[in-house]
C-alpha cells in the first residue's frame, strides 16, 4: 500500500510537473523560434555587409580611376597654361613690334611729306627755268 501511494503520489507529481513544464516549453519553443528568427537577420545583415564590401572595394577602385583622371587634367592644365603664358609673351612681342612699326610708318609719312614738297618746289623751279630757256633761244642773238 504504501508503494502504491509512493507511485501515485509520483505520478501526481510527474503531472504537476508536466504541467507546469508545459508554459516553459512553450517559452523555450518560442525562443528557438526568435533565435532561429534572428539568425535569419543576421545572415542578412551579413549579406549586406558583404554587398557593402563590394560597392565600398568598387567605390575604391572609382575614386582611384578618379584620381587618375584629376592628375591627368592637372597635367595639362600645367601644360595649357605654359602655352598660353608662351602665347601671351608672344602677343605682348608683336604689341611691341606693331608700336614700333606704326612709330616707323609715321616717319616714312612724314618723310614722304616732306618729299613731296620739296618735289613739288622743284617742278616749280624747273618750270620757271624752261620758261626762261624758251625765252632765251626765241630771242635773236
Amino acid at each position: 500500500m504504501i508503494l502504491n501511494m509512493n507511485e501515485e503520489l509520483l505520478n501526481s507529481i510527474r503531472a504537476i510537473i508536466k504541467e507546469e513544464l508545459k508554459p516553459v516549453k512553450v517559452s523555450i519553443h518560442n525562443m528557438e523560434d526568435d533565435i532561429n528568427s534572428m539568425k535569419g537577420d543576421i545572415s542578412g545583415l551579413k549579406d549586406g555587409f558583404d554587398n557593402m564590401k563590394v560597392d565600398i572595394d568598387s567605390m575604391k577602385g572609382d575614386i582611384k580611376s578618379i584620381k587618375t583622371l584629376q592628375e591627368e587634367d592637372h597635367l595639362i592644365l600645367k601644360a595649357l597654361e605654359h602655352k598660353a603664358e608662351i602665347n601671351k609673351a608672344e602677343h605682348d612681342k608683336i604689341i611691341n613690334n606693331l608700336a614700333h612699326l606704326n612709330g616707323k610708318i609715321t616717319n616714312m609719312k612724314n618723310t614722304l611729306k616732306s618729299i613731296k614738297e620739296d618735289n613739288k618746289s622743284i617742278i616749280e623751279v624747273l618750270g620757271e627755268h624752261e620758261i626762261s630757256i624758251r625765252t632765251l633761244k626765241r630771242r635773236p642773238v
